[in-house]
């Protein structure tokens, strides 16, 4: 299995475990804002991100979907995207 596209990169690593806010708001800010007019709380960590770096170097492959798809996904009540819980996005 490949993951998605990704806007980190391996420097973002300690920042995103301690304050992925502010390493959201750098990289990311076009799904800060998605978070913002949903009314969710953004991560106060992420503690691993996957990169398709490799199958791109190795096999040419390009992603298709980035998190706006995703976020369709969810509006469209898809089975393949689940729901969030306001205890997953705090990390309680």
């Amino acid at each position: 299995m490949i993951s998605g596209a990704t806007p980190f990169t391996g420097d973002d690593t300690y920042g995103l475990l301690r304050d992925a806010p502010s390493i959201l708001k750098r990289r990311a800010p076009e799904l800060v804002e998605a978070f913002a007019v949903r009314g969710w709380e953004l991560p106060k960590s992420i503690d691993r991100v996957y990169s398709p770096s490799l199958a791109i170097q190795e096999l040419g492959w390009r992603p298709r979907y980035d998190f706006t798809e995703v976020l369709k996904m969810l509006e469209d009540e898809s089975s393949e995207v689940l729901p969030p819980q306001q205890s997953w996005i705090a990390n309680e």
